[in-house]
């Protein structure tokens, strides 16, 4: 069994497996050159001042894909070390905003 989620995976289940950003392959393939083409300061273990803890392991890919497309200032998401836990960051508080009220409740699990 997985012992560490983002890194590991269930083989004999199948199960893709995920990378440290926390995506399969094929989904990395597709993110990391739209981000680095919106803006290379953005992205995966990128900290800033206003933070939205998500309470779950993992970003929703739309997520990403929303804020690729719909903000201007710096953003990224990273992960806690201690309790594994996904934080989506951002620059501008009125972007942390405009992120929660569309993706938190589909991306907080309690």
């Amino acid at each position: 069994m997985c012992s560490h989620l983002r890194t590991k995976c269930l083989n004999g289940m199948g199960l893709p497996r995920i990378n440290k950003q926390g995506f399969t392959y094929y989904e990395w393939q597709k993110l990391d050159p739209m981000i680095k083409d919106k803006n290379p300061d953005c992205g995966y273990n990128k900290k800033f001042d206003y933070n939205c803890f998500l309470n779950t392991n993992g970003v929703m890919y739309p997520s990403i894909e929303w804020a690729i497309e719909n903000c201007q200032s710096k953003w990224g998401w990273w992960f806690t070390p201690d309790e594994n836990q996904a934080v989506m960051s951002f620059e501008d508080p009125n972007e942390l905003a405009l992120w929660t009220l569309k993706w938190y409740n589909k991306q907080h699990r309690e």
